[in-house]
């Protein structure tokens, strides 16, 4: 055991880079980096009650599925002051533009996949 003491402070990037590693590690098996901890608008999507969302478009809307979709960056959920990003479905007959600012209604929903986009 002292040969490992002697060994760590013979090499203090190394020891850097375990207590690091160690660190992150503990952190992960903790849940600290989990999605639920990091975002607040995931919490939101569980309860499927109508969000009132204000923020500004972050891409130009494209057509899927017949309806717009588009990137929202989050100022105020709920009278909130919450800042995320969203991916908005919204129905085609609406006039929307990059940096427009909305103020919109609806149901949040978790993504189904990060890859399936």
């Amino acid at each position: 055991m002292d040969w490992i003491l002697k060994l760590l402070r013979k090499r203090p990037v190394i020891t850097a880079f375990l207590i690091y590693a160690l660190i992150i590690i503990s952190a992960d098996f903790f849940g600290y980096f989990s999605y639920e901890n990091q975002s607040k608008l995931y919490m939101l999507a569980e309860n499927n009650n109508i969000a009132s969302i204000e923020g500004k478009v972050l891409s130009e809307p494209y057509i899927f599925k017949n309806r717009k979709r588009f990137l929202l960056e989050t100022y105020n959920v709920n009278g909130n002051a919450i800042s995320e990003k969203i991916i908005v479905n919204s129905p085609g007959g609406y006039s929307i533009s990059y940096g427009d600012i909305l103020n919109i209604e609806g149901k949040l929903k978790r993504p189904e996949s990060s890859f399936g986009v």
